[in-house]
């Protein structure tokens, strides 16, 4: 080892990979998107809203804890980056946790594809 070096490590840092609505499937673990909010309904008797948000190939529903609450206006434009994949109720749902970064972004010229809904597609968990 060179004694200049010692006490200089720094991390590598990769730039992240940004994916579409459409990549989503229950196979995928984490993805980072860059979504519109489209619209947000409130979860009865829960502290947390789902609010369903998309890009030009479609949309999905995210679930926004109450923390995360500030950054659901319709129509701004979020960067979930590394959001968790998850299943409810036989249902795609993506979600930021504590490895995830929701954030606001720069406001994207395309329009939101309403036609293809991720999270309507229910899917069944099928044994050997």
């Amino acid at each position: 080892m060179n004694n200049r070096d010692a006490g200089k490590w720094e991390p590598k840092v990769r730039k992240p990979t940004w994916h579409k609505i459409d990549s989503v499937d229950p196979n995928t673990k984490r993805r980072n998107l860059i979504v519109k909010v489209v619209s947000v309904k409130d979860v009865e008797d829960k502290t947390f809203k789902e609010v369903v948000v998309g890009d030009d190939t479609g949309v999905v529903t995210a679930r926004f804890l109450e923390d995360q609450l500030n950054f659901c206006k319709v129509g701004s434009t979020l960067r979930l980056q590394n959001c968790r994949v998850s299943m409810f109720q036989g249902h795609i749902r993506v979600e930021c946790d504590k490895w995830s970064k929701l954030d606001n972004h720069d406001a994207q010229s395309w329009e939101v594809n309403k036609t293809f809904d991720v999270s309507e597609t229910e899917f069944e968990l099928v044994g050997n």
